[in-house]
C-alpha cells in the first residue's frame, strides 16, 4: 500500500481581447496549445541557500494564511500553501506597480535582484522527484480564451521557470464546456480527488484566461503502522468532551522534541525527502503553541536527535469545503487586486484584469500505509468595471487537537498545513 498526496491549483482571469498572439500552436488533450518559443530551464543556476530562503518566505506566508483560517473555520483545517504561492507568483508575473508590491508584501515575494522566478523554478524542479515507491509532480498550464494577446515577456516568464503551456478555449460561446475541460484536466492530474473545482458560474464569457498548478504526490511511510496494533482509544476535544477514534500505534526511533509547551515529532516518508511533522500543543498549552507555531516550526526543524517513541496516531479522513481567500488575502494587505484600479499589465496591455475570487479545496486521509490527500485553489479575475536511544521509549500519544505539516526535507518548504481537532476515522 502507498499514500498519495495530491494538489492542484487553478487560478482564472477574466477579462476580454481580440488579437492574437506570435507563439506557436500545437495540439494535446482535443485542446490547443499555444506556447513560448522557449523551453523550460531545466538547470536553473539557484543555490541551495537561495532555495531554502524562498522556502522560508513562502512558509511566512503560509503561517500567516494559517492564521487567517484559524479566524473563521471552527472544523478541521488542512490546504496547500505552496499551491497557492505557486499560483499567485505566476500572476503575480503579471502584475505591476502598487498592486505587484501588495501581492509581494501579502506573499513575503522578495525579488530585489530579479531571481524570484528562477528561485521557484530551482526549488519546483527540486521537489519534483520519482522513484519506486516515491512520486512528487508539479505541472502548470494556462488556459486563455481565443483570441487573447499576451505579452511576450509574460509567456516566456512563465515557460522557462513553471513550464506551463497554454491551451485556449472559448468560453464567450461555449462557457460551460471550457469549465468541464478544465476541471477534466484537473481530476486526471491529480487522479480524481480534486473534481469539480471550477464551480457552475464561475467562469463566464468575459473570462480570458485560467492558470491552473497541480501537484501529485505518492509515497510510503518509511515505518508503516500495523494494522493488527490499531484499536479504539480516546480522542479528547477542544472543549474537553471525547469521542473515542481508530489509533494507530508503533515503538520505532524518530526524530523528537518537547519543552514545556509542546511534543514534537517527525514521521519521514520513503526515502527521507520528505516527512510528516506533528506538533502535539500540551494540555493548557494549545494557543501558546498557535500563538508561536512559525517559531516552532523553525527550532524544531533544527533538531536532529532520534528518540525511541512509542507512538499513538489517530488515522483521520476528511474533505475541507471550498475556503473563500479573497478575504484573508485583503487582510494580508492584498488589496489592489480585488479592485478596478488593479494593474495587471504585464500580463496583456489590451485589457484590465482584476482579481474576482480565490477558491482552496483540499482532502487528506491517512492511515497505517501513509496518506491519500488532494487540494485545490481557484482564483478568478475580472474584468475591472544523532543522540543514544533511551532504554525505556517516550510516550506520545495524539489523542487531542495537534497541527501536522508535510515537508520537502532540504529546503523545509511547506506543501501542507492540516489542523486536526477531531479525526473523522
Amino acid at each position: 500500500m502507498k499514500k498519495l498526496l495530491t494538489t492542484s491549483l487553478t487560478l482564472l482571469l477574466l477579462g476580454c481581447a481580440n488579437s492574437t498572439t506570435t507563439s506557436t500552436t500545437t495540439t494535446e488533450e482535443n485542446s490547443n496549445i499555444v506556447e513560448s518559443k522557449l523551453e523550460r530551464n531545466l538547470t536553473p543556476q539557484s543555490s541551495m541557500e537561495e532555495q531554502k530562503s524562498l522556502a522560508q518566505n513562502n512558509n511566512n506566508f503560509a503561517f500567516e494564511m494559517f492564521k487567517e483560517f484559524q479566524k473563521k473555520e471552527k472544523d478541521n483545517i488542512f490546504f496547500s500553501p505552496y499551491s497557492i504561492s505557486t499560483a499567485l507568483v505566476m500572476t503575480y508575473a503579471g502584475a505591476k506597480d502598487e498592486t505587484k508590491s501588495q501581492m509581494a508584501q501579502a506573499l513575503h515575494f522578495k525579488d530585489e535582484d530579479g531571481r524570484l522566478h528562477n528561485n521557484f523554478n530551482a526549488l519546483d524542479l527540486h521537489i519534483n522527484h520519482y522513484e519506486e515507491n516515491y512520486t512528487l509532480s508539479v505541472v502548470n498550464s494556462l488556459w486563455p480564451a481565443k483570441g487573447f494577446t499576451f505579452k511576450e515577456q509574460y509567456l516566456d516568464t512563465i515557460k522557462e521557470n513553471y513550464g506551463a503551456k497554454l491551451r485556449p478555449l472559448d468560453y464567450a460561446n461555449a462557457t460551460e464546456n471550457s469549465r468541464q475541460i478544465i476541471n477534466s484536466w484537473v481530476e486526471n492530474k491529480t487522479h480524481n480527488r480534486v473534481k469539480n473545482i471550477i464551480p457552475e458560474g464561475a467562469l463566464s464569457p468575459s473570462t480570458r484566461l485560467t492558470l491552473v498548478n497541480a501537484i501529485y504526490f505518492k509515497a510510503k511511510w518509511e515505518n508503516e503502522f500495523s494494522n493488527y496494533m490499531t484499536g479504539n482509544d480516546t480522542f479528547t476535544k477542544e472543549d474537553g468532551s471525547t469521542v473515542e477514534k481508530k489509533f494507530m500505534n508503533q515503538t520505532e526511533s524518530f526524530i523528537y522534541t518537547e519543552n514545556d509547551n509542546f511534543q514534537a515529532i517527525k514521521l519521514p516518508y520513503v526515502g527521507y525527502k520528505t516527512s510528516m511533522m506533528v506538533i502535539l500543543p500540551k494540555i493548557g498549552k494549545y494557543n501558546k503553541v498557535m500563538e508561536h507555531l512559525n517559531n516552532y516550526y523553525t527550532l524544531i526543524n533544527s533538531k536532529s536527535s532520534y528518540q525511541q517513541i512509542r507512538l499513538k496516531f489517530p488515522k483521520f479522513e476528511f474533505a475541507t469545503k471550498g475556503y473563500e481567500l479573497k478575504e484573508p488575502f485583503q487582510n494580508l494587505g492584498m488589496v489592489n487586486a480585488f479592485e478596478d484600479y488593479a494593474n495587471f499589465g504585464d500580463i496583456t496591455e489590451d485589457e484590465s484584469l482584476k482579481i474576482d475570487k480565490i477558491i482552496h479545496k483540499a482532502f487528506i486521509k491517512v492511515d497505517e500505509n501513509g496518506s491519500e490527500a488532494a487540494a485545490a485553489t481557484v482564483v478568478t479575475m475580472r474584468l475591472t468595471s544523532a543522540s543514544p536511544i533511551q532504554e525505556e521509549p517516550i510516550e506520545m500519544s495524539v489523542n487531542r487537537p495537534f497541527i501536522f505539516f508535510i515537508k520537502d526535507e532540504m529546503s523545509n518548504q511547506i506543501l501542507f498545513i492540516g489542523l486536526i481537532k477531531e479525526p473523522n476515522s
